[in-house]
């Protein structure tokens, strides 16, 4: 079992690996392979294994189409957004191994930096906009990517990526990001997790991960700072983001024009 439904309101269903549908009940087990659907008025979360958290919006289909969590270096996390909203807040996967965590598209892939964000998916026909796909962060950082380029979002941006193009940042977030009925299940579950996160032992997951964001200021680690080697504190400066893995071992610094990559003992002391 992957995970479990926690909330689940309106039209929506539960279509197994072997395409057998069926409702989409509270409690019900979910499992990779899994297609859920919600209709116009339909409304589902479901917690994975790991901690982390899918949140179906009205008109969504989504498949959990690659998961695995035996806290190994080999875990993994993906989901298929074929269109609709998604809301993805990540877990202990994402904290562990984040470049394991993806959401996929019919025209991208999100990957996700220990994230809360929400993902579009419009079809040509929609009337909310153009058709392709959009992310906008609420906490962490993305990379929009395609087959043409990548980009980095950070909180409070949003990304485009129409078909066959190089993805772009948006000026503003488009309109149709919006706050469901149950929203409030949601607030601030990324910062207890993160909270929480760093009360736990690195031996049980034997890597850290941090996630750090700053807006033109500073911004200091999200959590994982006491399973890091040295068990220090790291700030970094401006609109970066920061990974850092392998008990110390290495970390990469990315912000907007600029790469850096550090080595042993750069984050979390000797």
């Amino acid at each position: 079992m992957a995970g479990a439904i926690e909330l689940a309101s309106g039209n929506v269903l539960r279509i197994d690996a072997h395409g057998r549908p069926q409702p989409a009940k509270m409690g019900a087990a979910i499992r990779r392979g899994d297609t859920l659907v919600t209709g116009k008025d339909g409304e589902l979360h479901v917690r994975l294994s790991d901690d982390s958290v899918l949140a179906l919006r009205a008109q969504t289909r989504i498949e959990l189409t690659a998961y695995r969590h035996h806290q190994r270096d080999d875990d993994t996390s993906v989901v298929t957004l074929a269109y609709g909203a998604l809301r993805a807040i990540s877990g202990w996967i994402g904290r562990r191994t984040p470049d394991a965590v993806r959401v996929k598209t019919p025209t991208a892939v999100i990957g996700i930096r220990g994230t809360d964000h929400e993902t579009v998916v419009l079809l040509p026909d929609s009337p909310l906009g153009d058709s392709g796909t959009y992310d906008k962060v609420n906490h962490g950082a993305t990379y929009l990517e395609t087959a043409h380029g990548c980009i980095d979002l950070t909180p409070g941006q949003a990304g485009y990526a129409a078909p066959g193009k190089v993805p772009v940042v948006l000026p503003s977030v488009p309109d149709f990001f919006r706050p469901t009925a149950n929203e409030e299940r949601l607030e601030g579950l990324h910062e207890r997790f993160w909270r929480n996160a760093g009360k736990v032992s690195g031996s049980r997951y034997g890597t850290a991960a941090a996630s750090a964001t700053g807006n033109g200021g500073k911004a200091a680690n999200a959590g994982a700072a006491d399973t890091m080697k040295g068990g220090k504190t790291t700030t970094i400066q401006g609109n970066t983001r920061l990974g850092a893995r392998g008990g110390g071992l290495s970390a990469t610094a990315t912000g907007n024009e600029n790469t850096s990559t550090n080595r042993v003992g750069a984050v979390g002391g000797q």
